[in-house]
């Protein structure tokens, strides 16, 4: 008897690709998809807590940064060579 070497594998993993690679890719569509949808809805509650957060930090030093500027020394001047 004769032993299938490894290029008969190889050809059957090609067949069997070639038959089933339209399925396999439109798998993976879908699961890309899928990742994507979650990814903008990760994204969009993400930008939303960031917004308060930042809105909150706004309203509690706000005043502070305002009142802090304007008792702040302007930067020295540039000695030119």
């Amino acid at each position: 008897m004769k032993k299938r070497g490894r290029g008969s594998l190889v050809k059957l993993i090609g067949l069997l690709y070639d038959k089933y690679k339209h399925k396999l890719y439109e798998a993976w569509v879908k699961v890309k998809n899928f990742f994507k949808q979650v990814y903008r809805e990760i994204k969009k509650v993400f930008q939303k807590v960031g917004r308060s957060i930042s809105n909150f930090f706004n309203k509690l030093f706000g005043n502070f940064k305002k009142r802090k500027a304007s008792t702040m020394k302007p930067p020295p001047a540039q000695v030119k060579n």
